[in-house]
């Protein structure tokens, strides 16, 4: 077992072990409360995820130990293809007051939250290298969630028009001559 740990990187596994409780009881919940199976097939996915995340972030915190392998990275089965443009535009619905029950659309909104300070915080390699994982695990996660929203229309971004992107595109220009091309 290590007996050396800075402050700050203790403090951050701790943290992000909370934080993996507590997505792992969320998920949970919405599970539970969703009615569409592909949603609740989503939810399981990220659920035994952050489950494995758990048990590697204990096993690193308690005996320093970490098998990159055991930590894979994350893959949803789906093929979603992003819509682009207002084509299917669903109604967002008001907001609800029942406190037994979120909707759907609320479990999806809630399962694109992401943090990643505790990698910044890391000085260890092992650990810096295990909480990028877990990071890069979260936003796989979230973009999967956002392609579900995206496929039933919650979330369709509006098509930039021909003539903006064209103007946008010409904005920037190589560098010509700088530091990557002067002697030293």
């Amino acid at each position: 077992m290590r007996s050396y740990w800075a402050a700050h990187e203790l403090l951050e596994m701790n943290d992000f072990l909370r934080k993996l409780i507590a997505d792992i009881e969320l998920h949970a919940l919405c599970y539970e409360m969703t009615t569409n199976p592909e949603l609740q097939s989503i939810l399981m996915r990220h659920i035994q995820v952050m489950h494995t995340e758990y048990n590697q972030a204990i096993n690193l915190l308690q005996n320093k130990e970490l098998a990159m392998a055991a930590v894979p990275a994350y893959r949803s089965p789906f093929n979603y293809n992003p819509q682009i443009g207002l084509q299917n535009q669903q109604i967002v619905p008001s907001p609800t007051y029942n406190g037994r029950r979120l909707s759907d659309f609320i479990i999806t909104t809630l399962g694109s939250v992401l943090g990643t300070v505790s990698v910044n915080e890391s000085t260890d390699p092992d650990i810096r290298a295990f909480l990028t994982m877990c990071v890069n695990n979260c936003q796989q996660m979230a973009y999967e969630v956002w392609q579900h929203m995206n496929a039933r229309g919650y979330y369709e971004p509006p098509e930039m028009p021909a003539g903006a992107v064209r103007e946008m595109m010409q904005v920037f220009q190589p560098a010509v001559h700088g530091y990557a091309t002067a002697s030293l």
